[in-house]
């Protein structure tokens, strides 16, 4: 078994800055004939001291698609054992020397570990010659003059700044769910749309009215999606929900993923049910023209 060379992790998004450390990964490996070996963490070790809710960028199952999409194929999935938590520096150093025979490491500009997160890029620098190792440290990657970083992302996506929050992941954000039942009063308003089941813990963004495009049943449609209470109509029961532009048919039961391309308008309150017929009709054709210029 040959040496490797390892990069560690939660990798939540899979942005543009994690691309740049997995691809800086994959060229060391090739240059020194190592195997290259991608440690993902389950969820940040920050939360552990998080007061609240927490939500992930991308569940377990999508950051795996997207790290095999990279051309990631040794990735290993580290859980968080007391043992694994309570490791000082240098015991988590000779673990995953043991464990991976780690002998490069590359890491963010930021990184820690260990107990504590005492371990980090200074530590990792004052270590190579005991342990025998190599260490390069990947930059961090600016768009629009701020660092790319995964809780960056989360917050301009509870901010409705979907745009950004693209540009910074490199793709579009996406929500995959069961279409499930709902209280079918878009359907009365003459708009029908589909409810969908979002993974526990999955960040699902700010309340509002977005364009997405919709992947089901191996193809693309335009679509207006909408996040909230439905305000207006008194059902103060929080939903996902999406008008599918140009599709007629049923789909419970059905698996659906939505591509956000643009933040739309604010959720809010109308003053009659004519009102808010009116506006769902303009934010649908503004999804449509909007998708069409995009794809």
């Amino acid at each position: 078994m040959k040496y490797s060379c390892i990069t560690i992790g939660t990798f939540d998004g899979v942005h543009i800055g994690h691309k740049e450390i997995i691809s800086t990964t994959f060229k060391i490996a090739e240059t020194f004939g190592l195997d290259p070996v991608i440690l993902t963490l389950s969820y940040p070790p920050k939360f552990n001291n998080f007061q609240g809710e927490r939500y992930l960028i991308t569940t377990e199952e999508e950051k795996l698609l997207l790290l095999n999409e990279l051309g990631a194929r040794n990735i290993e999935i580290l859980g968080f054992s007391k043992e694994i938590e309570e490791m000082v520096p240098d015991d988590f150093v000779t673990f995953l020397m043991q464990r991976y025979r780690a002998k490069h490491f590359v890491v963010g500009y930021n990184h820690t570990f260990g107990k504590d997160r005492r371990g980090d890029v200074a530590y990792l620098a004052s270590a190579t010659e005991r342990f025998g190792i190599t260490v390069t440290v990947v930059p961090p990657v600016i768009v629009e003059g701020e660092v790319v970083s995964s809780t960056l992302i989360r917050n301009h996506l509870t901010s409705g700044n979907i745009r950004f929050a693209n540009k910074c992941l490199g793709r579009y954000y996406t929500l995959s769910g069961v279409v499930i039942e709902g209280a079918g009063v878009a359907k009365s308003l003459g708009f029908r749309t589909i409810n969908l089941r979002i993974p526990e813990k999955k960040l699902v963004p700010k309340n509002g009215v977005y364009a997405v495009l919709v992947h089901l049943r191996g193809k693309n449609f335009p679509g207006a999606c909408y996040i909230g209470e439905s305000p207006t109509l008194g059902l103060m029961r929080q939903s996902v929900e999406v008008h599918v532009i140009d599709f007629d048919g049923e789909l419970y039961g059905d698996a659906v993923t939505i591509s956000f391309v643009d933040f739309l308008r604010d959720d809010m309150k109308f003053s009659s049910i004519e009102e808010l017929r009116d506006q769902i009709s303009r934010d649908v054709l503004r999804s449509k023209r909007l998708i069409a210029e995009f794809f």
